[in-house]
């Protein structure tokens, strides 16, 4: 019926935002990048009252990741029977009914797929001539992935970083200055490409600072408040490497599916051939750990974090090809009933899997019941009303209500300790009577000039999978106060 992730609905609640002229940043506070909303824009042409456009746009990034994971199996094993491709289903149905995968949407989710097209283009290099070069072509198609992945969340850039080095590097040694060049002049021209017009959309509207403050400077210096650490973490060197190591440990502890394929993932790079091993092991593990570095740059553990290295999981599908060719070879006699086996079992284990997936319970819940649409009905009854949500994020109360926040921080978000001009205008804006709802957590606010008047529990699952039940209240302003 809905997506009633709070995160999502704050990029929805931007893109829409965009279509009306408010500009984010400026007029609307997040905290990703500016290309995510332009995103979510889109989405909302298709339909701004729910998420079909969205969807749309994740089915293209799961397709996306699909075909290229498959590229990368052919890569390296050409002699796969077609049937192969039944390692696909099965991989995207692990990757996308994880727990972290919440309710879809996130920047993770969306970027993760884009990584291995650039993946596919360092194998193919690999595998051509031995080299990290890729072809000019290639390069100026990762400089525009680059510029996607900078604007939408930087910390997304370790892997393009990291091959980047490899090419230098690899360039130098072979003497290959005028292709190294040449490859960075391409790459830039995609980057830029895909920059420019972020920047003169910022520029035009006299946002740019906006733009520097809320998306560089607030998430770099004040994104969460100083973790203090004790015993060995308290050395720096100790701290620099163990930090994305233990955020991955603990992510794949969290996550049992996520957690084998990355390690089929990572023991499947031993499977590749004795010529491309060695270069092979060196980009997956260099990459692995900047891609972790900056990921966990903030020192700050969130459940989806890790979604992003999902784009090193064709590894698996090329270890699952490679078994599959040598059972194609050694019991060749008995393929005939092996080869339905494998294709029944890939797809008995993905449907499975989708059946069972927490999201699943939403199935049997009507919008009607929702709370962002029962709070919706009676918003509806005050015309162009002002709403915030106090202690909650964007949960979709804007978009079921069909309309847009009216003031620059429309929600709670986790910067609040750290930059204190979020809870002073809401706390101004408040005891001025300037909004007409409130939409909290709790019903034991007393503020001055409004009532409580709704208050809705629903059944809500998180990234944990546990069902419990979630509480809303909505007050209105008081009319003769």
């Amino acid at each position: 019926p809905f997506n009633p992730w709070d995160d999502v609905n704050c990029f929805f609640t931007l893109g829409r935002g965009i279509l009306k002229g408010l500009v984010p940043y400026r007029d609307l506070y997040e905290q990703k990048g500016p290309v995510l909303y332009f995103l979510f824009a889109v989405a909302a042409l298709v339909n701004d009252k729910g998420f079909t456009g969205v969807w749309i746009i994740e089915s293209c990034c799961a397709a996306i990741f699909s075909v290229f994971s498959y590229k990368c199996l052919k890569l390296f094993v050409p002699q796969a029977p077609l049937y192969c491709i039944f390692t696909s289903p099965l991989l995207m149905s692990i990757i996308y009914t994880g727990g972290y995968f919440n309710f879809g949407g996130s920047a993770e989710e969306l970027c993760f797929p884009l990584l291995s097209v650039i993946l596919y283009v360092a194998l193919k290099a690999i595998r051509n001539d031995g080299s990290y070069l890729p072809d000019p072509s290639e390069a100026f198609r990762c400089g525009i992935i680059a510029g996607i992945l900078f604007w939408i969340k930087y910390t997304f850039t370790g892997f393009i970083i990291s091959y980047a080095i490899l090419i230098s590097v690899d360039a130098f040694i072979k003497k290959k200055y005028v292709p190294l060049v040449k490859i960075i002049s391409v790459f830039l021209a995609g980057f830029l490409i895909l920059s420019a017009p972020v920047l003169i959309y910022f520029i035009c509207n006299g946002a740019i600072n906006d733009l520097w403050e809320a998306y560089f400077y607030n998430n770099i210096f004040r994104y969460m408040p100083q973790v203090s650490y004790s015993g060995y973490m308290a050395n720096p060197v100790i701290r620099f490497f163990a930090i994305p190591v233990l955020g991955l440990i603990r992510f794949c502890r969290g996550y049992k599916g996520f957690g084998v394929l990355m390690a089929l993932s990572l023991a499947g790079v031993i499977l590749f051939e004795k010529k491309y091993r060695r270069r092979v092991a060196v980009l997956v593990m260099l990459s692995l750990f900047v891609c972790l570095k900056l990921v966990f740059s903030s020192g700050l553990y969130m459940y989806y974090y890790c979604l992003i290295t999902a784009f090193y999981f064709p590894f698996a599908s090329v270890s699952a090809a490679r078994v599959i060719v040598w059972l194609d070879k050694r019991f060749r006699s008995r393929m005939h009933v092996i080869k339905p086996a494998v294709c029944i079992c890939a797809s008995l284990i993905a449907i499975a899997l989708v059946i069972t997936n927490k999201n699943i319970y939403l199935l049997t819940v009507s919008r009607e019941e929702m709370p962002q649409f029962v709070f919706a009905e009676r918003i509806k009854e005050t015309s162009d009303p002002k709403v915030l949500t106090y202690d909650v994020m964007d949960e979709g109360f804007y978009t079921a209500a069909g309309i847009l926040p009216s003031n620059r921080f429309y929600c709670f978000l986790n910067i609040k300790d750290t930059v204190p001009e979020l809870s002073q205008e809401q706390d101004r804006l408040i005891s001025e009577g300037y909004f007409d709802y409130i939409i909290t957590y709790s019903d034991e606010y007393d503020f001055d000039g409004y009532e409580s008047v709704e208050t809705v529990e629903s059944p809500y699952s998180d990234f944990t999978r546990m069902m419990y039940l979630d509480r809303h209240c909505l007050y209105q302003r008081i009319e003769n106060r």
